[in-house]
């Protein structure tokens, strides 16, 4: 009959056999997904076609700052630099212009990073009888968190609008974001010269 003290560490040698199992069964699982061929994952129809995911606009555009930063960092080919810049613009088109934002945003990319992406525009107010009475600048600043992103305006709160803005932003920036091209713009043809040979 064996004691209570044999009995516990029975127990407890099974425990750590079954917990390594799961543990074994889990990372299996996980190395599965990881490696599983992209092309077989079920993807969802978007008007006619197909995509893998879709991202929100923020992350498109924490995205493609991130691949300008490596392509600079790796002194990459300038049609990577050429292609993220070229996404950035599309991406930037997607901000809010009009009712009130009537110039437009502009992402800083000197001051932008992947973990804090900043938007400077300008906002066009109103007077109480509907004729336009002058501008604030403003700056976006946005970061990633646990629940989503966390939004900061910076510059005046004239007539109480960064209510608006904040609203305005939050919405656009959990919005979809456009399909991108990640293939690098090929560089121009060279025209071939005749240096002077016949």
């Amino acid at each position: 009959m064996p004691t209570t003290t044999e009995k516990f560490v029975k127990g407890e040698n099974n425990r750590k056999k079954k917990n390594a199992e799961t543990l074994k069964k889990s990372l299996d699982l996980l190395f599965f997904w990881f490696t599983f061929p992209c092309h077989l994952i079920p993807r969802r129809p978007v008007n006619g076609g197909f995509i893998r995911h879709m991202k929100t606009l923020i992350k498109a555009i924490a995205s493609e700052i991130s691949r300008l930063e490596y392509a600079y960092k790796r002194e990459r080919s300038q049609g990577i630099i050429d292609s993220a810049k070229n996404n950035l613009d599309t991406l930037q088109d997607e901000l809010p212009s009009g009712s009130g934002i009537d110039s437009g945003c502009k992402i800083d990319l000197d001051n932008s990073t992947p973990e804090k992406i900043i938007i400077t525009f300008g906002f066009h107010h109103m007077d109480e009888n509907g004729s336009y009475d002058g501008w604030t600048d403003h700056k976006l600043t946005v970061k990633p968190s646990f629940s989503g992103i966390d939004i900061k305006i910076s510059g005046r709160d004239r007539n109480q609008i960064k209510d608006y803005l904040y609203d305005v932003f939050q919405t656009v920036l959990t919005g979809a974001a456009p399909e991108l091209s990640f293939y690098p713009i090929p560089a121009a043809p060279v025209e071939p010269t005749n240096c002077g040979v016949l």
